[in-house]
């Protein structure tokens, strides 16, 4: 059996039952335990009292009172209405003391009584103790020794009004305190209630301390029934009950009840049991080992059952469940690995899944401490059966996360129905050599590790198909189908944006887009937003100059489209939809389009042959905003395709934390460094290649 000690006080509060009949003046001895009397007390100073139970024992009626954080040094509480007591506190040239029991929970703690004329609040009288222990003790305030700088006590003054102030002359701290029996006169003398000693099954607890009112003990691995526990208490008239936990781990306490029958102290023991040794969790993750420590957000509650659907699909004897109940559309749990995830030789996951209906979207995410990787949803394909679905992260950084994150529905509130529980089981990481890229800028149609798929709406209809000038250039073909709405359009990717957020910056608003028109003075929209927030968007239009011919049209975010949002650099524009002829109702027109670029880079229809320059250095030119916080795009220009890596440093050289390693193409690039767990001050972001590092200084003020 194994010992440890701890200093831990935990007051429970149970709310107070109002009175609803008629009741008399309070007055002394006050005792909160008569139904008949009006115990109203009166708080000021941001002190805070309510009547409710004895922390030490529920069929007692105390007041509790708490000196709230911020409270003024003097707050405090009558006890009674501006009306004062019913009738004046009997004080006489040998009778001056009152006693009042106290609850709290420290010694040394100066408590304050004050008696006055509730006509005239100049007529007062101030008296002080400081508590001895922490617990139920007896207090006796002697008003012929008044406190200094308070009025001398005069025995021809009406005493009606009475108040008391804990930890008088400190500001409020949230510390709780209990009082019981005021009575006029000192009253039996105190009792000692502290114990000699605490016996656990026939052991002394070691370092026992009498005024040490909490321990802590860890059983023997399997325990099961609560020790035995004993005492002797100093005082050979007080008594002592000792309360056992109904179960381990578990809390134990002692209550000494000295022979004035109210001072109390109470001693607490919380027994707890080794933690159980289960493997570390890695991937695979195939539910049967244990435990599983989900962490719910939101609504989300996720545990592991017996497998209810067990067949040739997944005959796993146990399986993980979640409830999407009432609460967030993002509500979900996630796991967190023992290490952080690999990608050098797996770039995707596989999980199946059990789904009360078809075509819900999952959003199986990764995350860490510092960022995650952008969102990616799957959505199933079968009602009521198991299914395999798979998650590709092909440009995922190794040595990044240990976090994965479950939501499925997403988008939509939970009912916690069977509608809305899921099972889960199998996650595997593997490689899947058709995964491929998010999409990303720029946007040229002829990366075949990207994926390009495009998301119309409104009656558009987006195809890749060949140039009509170049059949070996690929490019996006969207016909205005007959009839399809004014605001038609195509999102450029998936409903969840880009790779990486669009730089813009304060000097660098443009994108522009080589398109193919069948008639000059079409008007063409471009609709940058957050995928995370479709309210957050920025809007502009460029006019079509030439027919049935390439040109490239810029996009100016500085300059909006009228009666749309004002452009807002602080937005995480992720997001970009194009409009063909926008405002009018489709007639069939087809326009091609191709080289969706940010800034004024023109990109032409292949690789062989670009009529824009290529940087000529791979470096980091530049961050925005700069001071930032919490976080600032990192710009930098790579000459030709080649692994790079962005690092962040201390201004004493210590690595916080690499933001971005992995392979880019030639052209300008952008990164973004979330800098919510780090310190204000300035950091060096330093870009190595195989042949080249450059570095650039950047201000986080927080």
């Amino acid at each position: 059996m194994k010992l440890y000690l701890t200093g831990i006080l935990a007051l429970i509060l149970f709310s107070s039952t109002p009175t609803l009949f008629a009741q008399t003046q309070i007055d002394l001895p006050i005792t909160f335990q008569d139904s008949t009397i009006d115990y109203t007390l009166t708080d000021f100073g941001d002190a805070l009292t309510i009547v409710d139970r004895d922390p030490n024992d529920t069929t007692n009626t105390v007041a509790i009172t708490t000196k709230t954080v911020g409270a003024a040094t003097w707050a405090g509480t009558t006890m009674s209405t501006p009306n004062g007591l019913a009738t004046p506190i009997p004080f006489t040239e040998n009778d001056t003391k009152i006693s009042v029991l106290v609850y709290a929970p420290a010694a040394g703690i100066p408590v304050r009584l004050k008696a006055e004329d509730h006509t005239n609040n100049t007529l007062t009288a101030e008296t002080e103790v400081n508590t001895t222990a922490a617990g139920w003790q007896k207090l006796v305030f002697d008003f012929s020794m008044v406190a200094p700088g308070t009025n001398p006590f005069n025995l021809s003054t009406n005493f009606d009004m009475l108040s008391i102030f804990f930890d008088f002359g400190s500001e409020g701290n949230g510390a709780i305190y209990y009082w019981d029996e005021v009575n006029f006169g000192e009253g039996t003398p105190g009792s000692d209630v502290t114990l000699s000693d605490i016996l656990v099954s026939d052991v002394s607890i070691p370092g026992f301390n009498p005024e040490i009112l909490n321990y802590e003990i860890e059983l023997d691995s399997g325990t099961v029934d609560s020790p035995t526990i004993s005492a002797f208490t100093t005082d050979t008239a007080a008594t002592y009950e000792v309360f056992l936990p109904e179960s381990l781990p578990g809390k134990a306490t002692i209550v000494v009840l000295g022979s004035d029958g109210f001072t109390r102290s109470t001693y607490s023991i919380e027994f707890k049991l080794p933690a159980v040794a289960f493997p570390e969790l890695s991937l695979p993750i195939n539910f049967e080992d244990g435990p599983y420590d989900f962490i719910d957000f939101d609504g989300g509650t996720a545990s592991v059952i017996v497998n209810p659907h067990s067949n040739e699909l997944n005959s796993s004897a146990t399986v993980a469940r979640i409830i999407k109940s009432d609460g967030a559309p993002w509500a979900g749990s996630k796991l967190i690995l023992h290490e952080k995830l690999d990608f050098t030789n797996n770039n995707s996951f596989s999980m199946k899944v059990f789904s009360p209906r078809a075509d819900i979207p999952i959003l199986f995410k990764l995350e860490s401490e510092s960022g995650a990787e952008p969102d990616n949803i799957v959505n199933t394909t079968k009602a009521n059966e198991w299914e395999t679905i798979v998650w590709n992260y092909p440009d995922a950084a190794s040595g990044e996360y240990d976090q994965i994150v479950f939501m499925f529905d997403f988008g939509t509130v939970g009912d916690g129905s069977d509608d809305f529980t899921f099972l889960f089981d199998d996650i595997i990481h593997f490689n899947d050599p058709g995964a491929l890229s998010k999409i990303d800028l720029p946007v040229t149609f002829q990366n075949e590790t990207t994926s390009y798929e495009m998301t119309d709406f409104g009656g558009n209809v987006t195809e890749l198909g060949a140039d009509p000038t170049n059949s070996n250039n690929t490019v996006g073909i969207t016909t205005k189908t007959q009839d399809s709405e004014t605001w038609a359009g195509t999102t450029i990717g998936t409903e969840l944006g880009f790779a990486n957020a669009i730089p813009f910056h304060a000097n660098e608003t443009r994108m522009n887009v080589r398109v193919y028109s069948p008639t000059i003075g079409i008007p063409v929209r471009l609709k940058a937003e957050d995928h995370g927030d479709p309210t957050l968007t920025a809007e502009t239009e460029a006019i079509t100059t030439k027919a049935n011919e390439w040109e490239t049209l810029v996009f100016d975010f500085s300059n909006v489209a009228s009666g749309t949002n004002p452009f807002n650099l602080n937005t995480n524009f992720d997001k970009l939809s194009i409009f063909f002829d926008f405002n009018t109702k489709g007639n069939g027109d087809v326009y091609y389009w191709d080289n969706v670029a940010f800034s004024n880079v023109e990109l032409t229809s292949s690789e062989e042959d670009i009529d824009f320059t290529i940087p000529n250095k791979t470096e980091i030119i530049g961050s925005y905003p700069n001071p930032f916080n919490p976080s600032t795009n990192i710009l930098f220009n790579v000459e030709k395709a080649q692994n790079v890596e962005i690092t962040v440093y201390t201004t004493l050289g210590r690595k916080v934390e690499t933001i971005f390693s992995g392979n880019k193409p030639a052209g300008q690039h952008s990164t973004t460094w979330n800098a919510t767990s780090s310190a204000t001050g300035v950091y060096f972001i330093r870009m190595t290649s195989a042949t080249k590092m450059s570095t650039i200084k950047v201000l986080l003020i927080k």
